[in-house]
């Protein structure tokens, strides 16, 4: 829809609808000068206009989020600009986007803005980039199917220079990449590499840890004893004596959020007892590529 097309649809409404001159029409949104106006269209008995406009409304959204990154698979770079997502007072934790290595440029816009304004096409580009990107962050975070895909993962992984681990859906990337189901596919599609641990470097362990432990006790000839009783974070899950325990526990690490890996292993003392760490490893792109990772 151009911008003639667009202003020509909603002239009959300027009773109920505040629409910014054409000129500011990059800069401020189209609103309804009465609540009661949105209540009447999202009422279908009453409107007639549509039988469920949020979902409605949700497929647009994520129609147009897709054609966006699509547009940009390799990133974007419009120079020195804002590339913030998610701001905060501290800058070490927010979200920041990563600049290229594509450009961005072959984002379409059907209102190109005119050169005179203090504003350029650029600029717009980056505004639907961001918004496009916090969709598939918001709708990673929300588990919701559309945006649960290689894809999103891919972009989750590779499209970020920074990350606010209270806003990033890391937990949910992390559960998602190592489930059991999805497992091998994320690995036959190289998101996934199986690797020594002894290619890994301990100290680049940062931020968040997640052990889980596994015993079947009518099995274990020398058991070990896995929990210290000094230790503060908590545990869920099963470890009553003389039952089989499976339990997990969480604790932070602190530094900055990288891409999750896991480690897994069965305890050498009784040969049955199963270790699993879910770890957060900061990685070199010199490092990924020898290992090879394609994100």
């Amino acid at each position: 829809m151009t911008c003639d097309e667009a202003y020509a649809a909603i002239r009959h409404l300027s009773a109920v609808l505040d629409a910014p001159p054409r000129d500011d029409a990059h800069k401020k949104k189209l609103r309804s000068f009465h609540k009661s106006f949105v209540d009447y269209i999202s009422d279908f008995t009453r409107s007639g206009f549509s039988s469920d406009i949020k979902h409605e409304a949700y497929l647009l959204e994520i129609q147009y989020a897709f054609r966006i990154l699509e547009q940009a698979p390799d990133g974007i770079d419009f120079g020195y600009v804002d590339y913030i997502i998610h701001d905060t007072p501290m800058p070490s934790s927010m979200t920041v986007l990563a600049r290229g290595p594509g450009t961005g440029s072959n984002i379409s816009l059907a209102w190109p803005v005119d050169e005179e304004l203090d504003w350029n096409d650029n600029g717009t580009r980056l505004q639907m980039y961001k918004l496009a990107i916090s969709n598939v962050v918001e709708g990673f975070k929300q588990g919701e199917p559309a945006f649960c895909t290689e894809f999103c993962i891919r972009l989750l992984l590779s499209r970020f220079d920074s990350y606010n681990f209270s806003l990033f859906p890391y937990r949910e990337l992390r559960d998602l990449m190592f489930e059991t189901s999805r497992r091998h596919e994320l690995m036959d599609k190289g998101i996934l590499k199986q690797v020594p641990v002894k290619v890994l470097d301990f100290v680049n362990i940062t931020s968040h840890v997640r052990m889980q432990f596994r015993r079947p006790t009518a099995t274990a000839t020398n058991p070990s004893h896995p929990w210290k009783r000094s230790c503060t974070h908590k545990r869920a899950g099963d470890w009553a004596e003389g039952k089989d325990e499976d339990w997990t526990t969480e604790f932070e690490t602190g530094g900055l959020i990288a891409p999750p890996c896991q480690l897994q292993f069965v305890d050498p003392d009784d040969g049955v007892s199963e270790w699993t760490y879910w770890i957060v490893y900061k990685i070199l792109k010199q490092e990924q590529s020898k290992l090879g990772s394609t994100v």
